[in-house]
């Protein structure tokens, strides 16, 4: 209690000494704020934005990334002059077509179908470009080998008429390569023979160039692939793609979905007014939260100005930023002015304002110091989507913190100068005085009554009004604190609590790439038709000796093809395929290899590799005859599950890295791969380093240290229901759900926190009334803030983004367990176990009849007499039918006391 105290009593201290600033400068200070803001607004004029998949969403600085670059250097790119597919170091460029038959289950081989692959495979071959008044076909920027494209399908076969033969599975010789037909047919049925009768789709696949100068021109072809492929019309079912589909459908999604924003604005513009309107045209506040909104929005704003001016560039999940920052904003708003609500409607301007200030300052700072404490965590990770991600987010919440106390601050000035001073909410004219109301007509009364004053005039104009969606909560304990009610509470949520851990223990890691397009997507489907059908094998793996080697020597080749036939045992590898140019050179030799490195080098450049030019990427030989590199090929096994690609690569790293040779695996996927291995560590340490921060943050901003681990206990038992509803609602653990959990981090800490901190703030004779006390103060500022964050997510469920969706999901379940645990779970636990603090001295045990003046009395129970002098409250008041009341009052007339 002690630090508490001390940290209190600064922070409100210094909160109340700037609300008197406030107040005597409310213009001055709105702006400088304006201004502040305006001048970060033009940076959004230096904007930038990152759009590459690979680079936002897979670990910064992986392994595969360091392992990619070894190979580059080492195997120069031969996509203009020598390509074959299985030495790529990267997955390519190329368009992808898969033609199935027009009925489900149709053969594919049959006559009419091979007609319409030709005319495809024509129309593809025309399709042309014009880059700077220079025409690009398709010639000009395939990749090649001999001078000829290179084309990876059922053209290979169409070409070089081996269809008008029998196809013996599994593979066919095609020239000097060997074709794989489960990797350009897909459903294939077989004879007793292993002779092909059918096959349920095929697949065309054309390569482009990648090396320095044509990658440019190479992913223009691919646009115009995109294009004229969406124009092709025929008798026949055919689905596409490019290497670059994923980029630019995801950002398509998410750059359509940012158009919400605007929706959202309004709907929390209207929600903020309507909570706020208390049907007095006197004391509404429906301008004063507008303010409050508008105040949010330049809090974002500020946040693209600065990171612009900073470098950061904008990535697209940062387009969910905006409706998190709302609603951090309203949250602050609704506190702020929970706190004015609680300020004597008789006292000075500047005596409401530094009081309001002075009564929500320790919570509006936890709150925003927490969600900006978790974004500041994460943005140390190592993926560059939620990095960027956190600092965009993390300004924001800086600034529209900055913009409550500022600019809705202001308006707080001026709304109470205009409600002391009795002017219209709208028009700002003097509000007719009783007697002018009284004086005239019934038709002048009722437009006074409907335009002026909202209600029949029988009270002084010195109250401030509380809507019904600020009263409506206030009814929260009498249900709650029932002793059945609590058992019905704690049992209900001992159920929540272990349905979420089953969840948590069938939480999917990874991600489908289906679920990142929307379903009208030309992509979802041909990732459909590609999971059907072409699920037999996986990615070649790259086995590469990135060191100079004695191959003459037998040990040598020993340990190579042992460690060949290492990977081809585990389970994640096939053995029914595999490329070594060393075993080729072996039986080139008949067996018997040149024992010295001089007659070995030389054979092999000038005997072996010219007749075998596709071994010659296999290999880097230095001018001195060294042979620096070298590289050995086996293939996978098909795995669409994305976490056992993730155990795939894990798999074969171990056989390789035990091994005695210089020796490491890779294939251009496994960068995508290692966010499948990463994600779960990742995610884990940064909400863990979070949680722990922000307990320590707790222990100086939440008065007692039994309140500090019940809002630890609540922080974790929301995120372990977000981890196992994530299961339920089909969301799996990816670095896309990473970020929004992540987000959650803070948001899940904020409610129980001011309900702890009122509880511990809140006088009563035992906990039963401190809870009551707690909830009158901070239910309606926690439920309105929640509503107005779900209706400034709600816009999102029909998003055909899944960025966007996934963010409504988990935010909606984030504010769904939040509020669950701040109004029921946890005054159930502090009314049994809550801290203990001695009652004020001058709080009587009991009072059933309390005269507050010669002329009013008010019946009312305990509890509530200690609301009257604690807290704002409404309470009703009869006066006896002989008693002279200013107003007149009749005989259950109601008036209103603070």
């Amino acid at each position: 209690m002690a630090v508490y105290d001390v940290v209190e009593g600064h922070i409100s201290g210094a909160f109340v000494k700037y609300g008197k600033f406030l107040a005597r400068y409310p213009i001055p200070i709105l702006a400088a704020a304006l201004l502040a803001t305006t001048a970060l607004g033009f940076g959004i004029f230096y904007l930038e934005s990152e759009k590459d998949l690979e680079y936002l969403y897979t670990p910064e600085n992986s392994r595969a990334i360091k392992d990619r670059y070894t190979v580059m250097q080492s195997f120069p790119d031969r996509s203009s002059d020598e390509f074959y597919e299985h030495q790529l170091p990267t997955l390519g460029l190329y368009g992808d077509i898969i033609v199935v038959g027009g009925n489900e289950g149709e053969n594919v081989l049959s006559e009419g179908v091979l007609a319409d692959i030709s005319i495809i495979d024509d129309f593809v071959k025309n399709i042309t470009i014009t880059i700077n008044d220079t025409e690009y076909g398709y010639l000009n920027v395939c990749a090649k080998r001999s001078g000829e494209c290179v084309s990876s399908g059922i053209q290979n076969l169409l070409n070089g008429s081996h269809l008008d033969a029998s196809l013996t599975f599994p593979s066919v010789n095609v020239g000097d390569e060997i074709v794989d037909l489960p990797v350009i047919m897909g459903g294939i049925r077989v004879d007793n023979n292993s002779v092909v009768q059918s096959a349920e789709a095929f697949r065309l696949r054309y390569y482009l160039q990648t090396v320095n100068g044509t990658m440019e021109i190479s992913l223009a072809w691919e646009r115009a692939f995109l294009r004229k492929m969406s124009q092709l019309k025929g008798n026949f079912t055919a689905a596409y793609s490019v290497s670059q589909s994923l980029n630019y459908e995801l950002n398509e999604g998410t750059d359509g979905d940012v158009t919400y924003f605007s929706t959202t604005f309004t709907i929390m513009m209207i929600y903020a007014a309507v909570v706020c309107g208390t049907g007095s045209c006197l004391t509404a506040r429906g301008f004063l939260a507008n303010v409050g909104v508008y105040s949010a929005g330049l809090g974002i704003l500020a946040s693209f100005g600065f990171c612009s001016y900073i470098g950061v560039k904008l990535v697209n999940i940062v387009g969910v930023m905006p409706f998190l920052i709302i609603g951090i904003g309203i949250d602050d708003m609704f506190l702020l002015m929970s706190g004015w609500l609680q300020t004597s409607p008789s006292d000075t301007v500047e005596g409401r304002v530094s009081s309001a200030f002075g009564i929500v300052a320790v919570s509006i700072t936890v709150t925003s110091l927490t969600d900006l404490l978790a974004f500041c965590i994460g943005a140390t990770n190592i993926f560059p989507s939620l990095r960027n991600f956190c600092i965009y987010t993390g300004f924001a919440i800086i600034w529209c913190y900055l913009m409550q106390l500022t600019v809705f601050g202001s308006a707080m000035v001026f709304h109470t100068r205009r409600v002391q001073s009795s002017r219209h909410c709208f028009t700002c004219t003097k509000i007719p005085s009783e007697e002018q109301v009284n004086s005239g007509g019934k038709l002048w009364r009722c437009l006074c009554v409907c335009f002026c004053l909202g209600r029949k005039y029988n009270r002084k104009y010195d109250q401030e009004d509380k809507s019904i969606f600020e009263r409506i909560p206030l009814h929260i304990s009498s249900v709650i604190l029932l002793k059945p009610m609590k058992v019905i509470i704690l049992l209900m949520f001992a159920g929540y609590l272990a349905i979420s851990i089953w969840g948590v223990i069938n939480l999917e890691q990874g991600l489908l790439l289906n679920n990142l397009v929307p379903r009208e997507s030309y992509l979802y489907s041909y990732l459909r038709f590609e999971r059907e059908h072409f699920g037999a094998y996986g990615p070649v793996l790259q086995v590469v000796i990135d060191e100079p080697q004695g191959y003459w020597e037998e040990n040598t080749r020993k340990n190579i093809d042992s460690l060949l036939d290492s990977l081809q045992e585990n389970e994640y590898v096939g053995n029914d395929f595999s490329i070594s140019w060393l075993d080729s050179f072996s039986t080139f030799h008949n067996g018997s290899l040149p024992t010295t490195q001089t007659t070995f080098v030389q054979s092999l450049q000038n005997d072996f590799l010219p007749m075998n030019p596709h071994f010659s990427g296999d290999l880097n030989i230095s001018e001195s005859g060294i042979i620096q590199a070298s590289r050995y090929y086996v293939r996978s096994v098909g795995v669409n599950n994305s976490y056992h690609q993730g155990q795939m690569m894990v798999n074969v790293r171990k056989i390789t890295d035990t091994s005695d040779l210089p020796v490491f695996v890779y294939t251009g996927a496994f960068v995508f791969f290692e966010q499948f291995v990463q994600v779960l560590p990742s995610t884990l340490q940064t909400v863990g380093v979070a949680v722990a921060a922000i307990f320590v943050v707790c222990i100086f901003f939440i008065p007692h240290p039994l309140c500090v681990i019940y809002v630890t206990l609540t922080m974790v038992m929301i995120l372990v229901g977000l981890f196992g509803f994530m299961h339920f609602w089909g969301l799996s653990l990816s670095s896309i759900t990473m970020i929004h959990v992540v987000m959650s981090v803070g948001f899940s800490v904020d409610f129980s926190a001011h309900i702890c901190h009122a509880f511990m703030k809140a006088d009563g004779m035992n906990r039963n009334d401190r809870v009551e006390i707690a909830l009158s103060r901070v239910a309606a500022p926690i439920m309105n803030g929640g509503i107005s964050s779900l209706l400034g997510i709600i816009i999102l469920v029909n998003s055909s983004s899944y960025v966007f969706l996934s963010f409504f999901r988990i935010m909606l379940m984030t504010i769904l367990f939040g509020m669950a645990h701040a109004l029921l779970f946890l005054p159930v636990l502090l009314s049994l176990m809550g801290p203990d603090k001695q009652p004020p001295k001058d709080l009587e045990p009991k009072v059933d009849k309390l005269t507050i003046n010669p002329v009013l009395n008010i019946e009312r129970g305990e509890s509530m007499k200690r609301q009257l002098k604690y807290i704002v409250t409404k309470v009703s008041v009869k006066c006896g039918p002989d008693s002279e009341c200013d107003p007149p009052h009749k005989e259950d007339d109601v008036v209103y006391c603070y």
